[in-house]
């Protein structure tokens, strides 16, 4: 894959990914606070961590993607990539496995596990460019 548009590619994946975090890390946020749930799948959640740190961590992941694309650093951006893809693959991977455990309907747990494939493409992809960029200098 030319470096241009494997550039893009990884540009356009991670705006999608980037709105996807920010989305939940709001919600999660808003719905977070000292209140006791009756949905499973966020009793599962609380007791790993807050609901509003797990928003936190979403916007952060959603703040890292949206800095890859802004910000061209030489190879640096690429590994922006790849540490917002790790750490937004293990978020929704742990929240693909709260759904799991407490959903009734699997294609929840369908969803979130793609979301979660989708954030380790790019952990790949922004290893790949970074290797490949890094040969050619």
């Amino acid at each position: 894959m030319e470096n241009r548009s494997l550039d893009v590619s990884i540009d356009v994946m991670g705006s999608i990914l980037a709105g996807i975090s920010i989305i939940n890390g709001i919600g999660f946020i808003w719905l977070g606070g000292d209140k006791k749930y009756s949905t499973p799948t966020y009793e599962i959640m609380t007791n790993l961590m807050p609901l509003q740190l797990w928003g936190i961590i979403f916007v952060i992941v959603a703040f890292l993607y949206i800095m890859a694309i802004l910000i061209e650093i030489p190879r640096g951006h690429f590994i922006i990539f790849a540490v917002a893809g790790v750490i937004g693959a293990a978020m929704q991977l742990l929240y693909t496995l709260a759904t799991y455990d407490a959903s009734t309907y699997q294609i929840h747990t369908i969803r979130y596990l793609f979301f979660g494939l989708l954030h380790l493409v790019i952990v790949g992809l922004g290893v790949y460019a970074w290797l490949k960029t890094r040969e050619k200098s």
